[in-house]
This record gives structure tokens, C-alpha cells and sequence, in this order.
């Protein structure tokens, strides 16, 4: 008993604690289906706009975890106007990691982690299956956020969505563009472009 008190003690200390309160208690962003909750790490900056959702369900979700002690790294996410965030069964991302959901995108994620230094913008739709690890300095986009037109004035490289099955590893410096599909068991290696 005491032990748990102690354990529960060091987390807090380790939390932004007032900004756990809002979001787990008085965020209307946040919407539950259980008790999961929303653990900000200190460091962590969440800018939710309003229209924004996050749905969280299955376990916690960790934000900015693993921070090296006298480190100031932050760890940003950031939901626009009508953005959707549905995490289904938690996560956990470390330290000077970026996630950003554009204006009415969708970020569709099961358990997933996330290594520090890496990026994940959704413009359209990402979709992370079921135990997905985010290795150190990976980016992950939907999009190439401007629009290259050919002579008729069509674009050539549209938004397109980004599937990333189960228990894929997106191992260091992986870059993962628009259009791309990962399925299952599968190790994305060393500064490979998908």
C-alpha cells in the first residue's frame, strides 16, 4: 500500500499536473469510453482547436514520456479545427516527438509508440494498426503539404492516406509517405523512403 502511494507520488511529480486534471476531468476535446486516461509528461504541449476530438479508449495514452532527467525537449501535439484523433487502446510517445492532425483529418490509431524525434502530420487520413513502433527520427505524412500541378492544371501528387498494419517496426530515419500501405509483422529499415 504504501509502496503504491510512493509509485503514484513519483508519477505526478513527473506530470503536468494541472494540465492532467483538465484533460482528464474538464476537457470537452476529450471523449471517453472508459477509464483511460491522458498522461502529459512534462513538456508536453497539447493544442487542441476547437471542433477538435480526441477519443480515447482501450488504455492511457502517454504524451512526452521518457524524458532525460534536466532535459527541456518538448513533445507537441496538435489538433486543428474539426480534427479527429481516435486511439484505441492507448500509446506511449516519447520525448521531442511531433504529431499533428490538420483541419478535418483523421489520425485512426490502435497501442502504437513513438521514439523521440519523430514526426507524424496528417493532412488526410493515417491509420496505425495494433502494436506499431515508431523508431527514432521517423516521419510519417499523408501528404506532401503543397500542390504540384502538370500543364492542364491537375494535380500530380494528391493527399492520399497512409494504412500501417499490426505490429509493423518503422525502424530509424524511415520516411513514409502518401499513398502508402504497411501490412503486419514487418521491420521498415535504415533510411528507407515508402
Amino acid at each position: 500500500m504504501i509502496l503504491k502511494i510512493f509509485q503514484r507520488i513519483k508519477l505526478y511529480r513527473q506530470l503536468r499536473f494541472f494540465q492532467y486534471l483538465y484533460l482528464n476531468y474538464f476537457c470537452k476535446n476529450i471523449v471517453r469510453t472508459d477509464n483511460s486516461r491522458i498522461f502529459p509528461y512534462r513538456g508536453c504541449i497539447l493544442d487542441l482547436a476547437s471542433g477538435s476530438k480526441i477519443y480515447l479508449s482501450g488504455s492511457d495514452m502517454e504524451i512526452g514520456c521518457d524524458r532525460l532527467k534536466g532535459s527541456k525537449m518538448e513533445t507537441l501535439i496538435r489538433l486543428r479545427k474539426n480534427a479527429i484523433w481516435s486511439c484505441e487502446g492507448g500509446c506511449r510517445i516519447s520525448y521531442s516527438s511531433t504529431i499533428e492532425v490538420l483541419h478535418n483529418a483523421i489520425l485512426d490509431s490502435q497501442f502504437f509508440t513513438m521514439n523521440s524525434n519523430s514526426v507524424l502530420i496528417a493532412a488526410k487520413k493515417i491509420q496505425l494498426g495494433q502494436d506499431v513502433m515508431i523508431g527514432r527520427g521517423v516521419v510519417i505524412y499523408d501528404s506532401d503539404h503543397h500542390a504540384i500541378r502538370n500543364s492542364q492544371g491537375t494535380v500530380t501528387n494528391p493527399d492520399a492516406p497512409v494504412f500501417i498494419g499490426n505490429h509493423v517496426w518503422q525502424h530509424y530515419r524511415l520516411r513514409q509517405y502518401c499513398g502508402c500501405k504497411r501490412n503486419g509483422a514487418r521491420k521498415c529499415s535504415f533510411w528507407h523512403t515508402v
